[in-house]
């Protein structure tokens, strides 16, 4: 066995000894190294790169994106801190949401104010921001006084019809109603 082995590599040696042919061989070997390194090296690790290059694209992007609504949310703080103080008041004229009771409430101190008393109220019609009701006062106030006073009330408040009847001793006033709520944005 060891006598072929020497035989293998004195072979060897003479086909190497010859520089033209060593040379081609050495060529060879050096492509070949390089197609192996280019298909399992580089090719996967090119991939990987140019995956990064869009991921960091899609990141700058990003990053643009939120500065930009960072800098709107700014001026959108701003403008909230400026108005603020007024949020409450607009809550009187313009509640969120609809609360019967406490519209009626409203209604019974103005009412009470002018000798009058609410008999009925009935919701008649809700679209969006606009709630119409109908109510009906029974007393022995003055009419005029009491649609002024309903008129000045913080929550805003349209009459759209009003109708006024003299009965034995007592005024029937039925009015119908319309107020708004502030819809969420």
């Amino acid at each position: 066995m060891k006598e072929k082995f020497n035989l293998v590599v004195s072979n060897l040696k003479r086909v190497l000894s010859n520089s033209d042919l060593s040379y081609k061989i050495y060529m060879v070997f050096a492509i070949l190294t390089f197609i192996l390194i280019g298909v399992f090296g580089i090719v996967p690790s090119s991939k990987v790169f140019i995956a990064n290059i869009k991921l960091a694209i899609d990141m700058n992007k990003s990053n643009s994106m939120l500065s930009s609504k960072l800098v709107e949310l700014k001026k959108v703080e701003g403008d909230l801190k400026a108005v603020e103080d007024s949020i409450f008041f607009l809550e009187n004229y313009l509640p969120e949401q609809f609360n019967v009771q406490d519209y009626i409430v409203d209604f019974v101190f103005s009412s009470g104010e002018t000798d009058f008393s609410i008999d009925r109220v009935t919701p008649v019609k809700e679209a969006g921001d606009v709630i119409n009701l109908a109510i009906v006062f029974v007393g022995n106030g003055n009419p005029v006084e009491l649609v002024n006073i309903l008129e000045s009330l913080n929550r805003v408040t349209e009459i759209q019809d009003l109708k006024v009847s003299q009965n034995e001793g007592y005024t029937t006033l039925s009015m119908l109603v319309k107020t708004f709520i502030m819809e969420k944005q």
